[in-house]
């Protein structure tokens, strides 16, 4: 077989030698499969599993299966741990019915930080290889009727339930549900199953799972709480500031962020509630630059009264910063004018300044605009580890000429001398 090697004639030949019962020659062209798999695209492998499926060679799958298994290293890895992973659902039901295999075998990850208690339902639920057909319902019924268990825990306390939570598979989610999963299984970051649905924006799994009677402000051992996660946003997650246009992708996922906030509000949830960094959802909101999100919060709050509203705009977080300073790191220029129409405190800032942070991180727009409100640019102050406090020097840190050029229109101060 050469490295250059064509998924068809490889899959052609291994098959002809597997029937004819030529276990040396199938071992050596299975051997050079996987070494090419593994060392120059795991495709070559995947491709071939997928022909060998399509074509119902269970036999032969399965021996493929469990030659990769072994060659994977991983401790008690079974080839139905990686027939669920890959979510052929024929196989499953193979190496259920024929082969009678364990479905609660466990196996371990060992590398990095190891995670151990991973059965075959926690690969077909997410945490196994990408699936290579559309099969993972009946994978995760099959698995059920044949007696997996539903909430056997991974050592870090993850349910199948979790990991379901995070992928958007609604079939599975309610298969799970169906088989007795606990809703409100908690984790070992304290995260429920809805908390996962909630952090990655699966709206339709965050209805499945309250409908079936998931807390919907999450763990109270633990004060982040789903609308925390929701809020916590997806611009920030993305890496996608204000200084990147938004596209119709990231916007309908803002938009659904909101509906999701929305849906928890009215079955109950509580948006006024501190983390255990002294957060609030505002400050998520504010902080991920999802403006539709920070209104809403900011409109359930006015019809409280006027100081609920400026309450929440000027609390502060554990590490005194305030909402305007998130809207301000998080670039976006609409929340930053909202907040200052709303009443948000422009004087009590501690060091770093808004101005600084605006600098800093290079939104011209938003330096601008304080500037025009009369905020101080010439703050200058240096803390104990020697990081300087300055408009000037936050610029010439993140080379924003523009920002540059603001604050010397504006007669900013550029003759200072640090301690050093």
């Amino acid at each position: 077989m050469s490295d250059s090697i064509n998924n068809n004639s490889s899959f052609d030949l291994l098959i002809r030698t597997f029937y004819q019962d030529d276990r040396t020659q199938f071992d050596i062209e299975l051997n050079h499969l996987l070494d090419l798999s593994r060392s120059q695209d795991m495709r070559l492998c995947t491709e071939i599993i997928l022909q060998a499926y399509k074509q119902n060679e269970l036999n032969f799958l399965e021996e493929l299966l469990d030659r990769e298994v072994i060659y994977s290293g991983i401790p008690n890895l079974t080839t139905l741990h990686a027939a669920s992973g890959y979510a052929l659902s024929n196989l499953v039901k193979y190496l259920l019915d024929e082969r009678k295999t364990d479905p609660n075998q466990t196996c371990t990850f060992v590398k990095n930080d190891q995670l151990s208690g991973i059965t075959p339902l926690h690969f077909a639920c997410g945490i196994g290889p990408e699936n290579l057909v559309n099969e993972t319902a009946d994978t995760v019924k099959y698995l059920l009727s044949s007696g997996a268990d539903v909430n056997l825990v991974t050592s870090r306390q993850d349910t199948a339930l979790h990991w379901a939570s995070k992928f958007s598979n609604e079939d599975v989610v309610r298969s799970l549900l169906e088989y007795k999963s606990n809703a409100n299984a908690i984790n070992s970051l304290q995260y429920t199953p809805l908390c996962e649905a909630c952090f990655y924006g699966n709206f339709e799994i965050v209805k499945i799972l309250v409908e079936h009677g998931a807390n919907v402000n999450g763990n109270q051992e633990d004060e982040r709480s789903p609308v925390h996660l929701v809020c916590r946003g997806l611009l920030s997650e993305h890496n996608a500031r204000r200084t990147t246009p938004l596209n119709e992708s990231v916007i309908e996922k803002l938009e659904k962020r909101l509906e999701i906030v929305k849906y928890l509000y009215s079955h109950g949830a509580s948006i006024d509630t501190f983390d255990r960094d002294g957060l609030t959802p505002f400050m998520y909101a504010c902080s991920s630059g999802n403006y539709s999100l920070v209104k809403y919060l900011l409109d359930e709050h006015k019809t409280k009264d006027e100081s609920s509203t400026l309450r929440i705009i000027n609390e502060r977080s554990n590490t005194g910063e305030t909402c305007l300073m998130y809207a301000i790191e998080s670039g976006n220029l609409d929340i930053v004018t909202l907040l200052c129409n709303h009443g948000a405190k422009l004087d009590d800032q501690k060091s770093p300044s808004y101005v600084t942070a605006a600098a800093f991180y290079g939104h011209s727009e938003i330096l601008e605009k304080i500037i025009q409100l009369g905020l101080d640019i010439n703050e200058f102050d240096q803390n104990d580890d020697g990081v300087i406090f300055n408009p000037i020097y936050a610029c010439c840190h993140c080379g924003s000429v523009e920002c540059l050029q603001l604050l010397l229109e504006a007669k900013a101060k550029i003759d200072w001398k640090t301690s050093q």
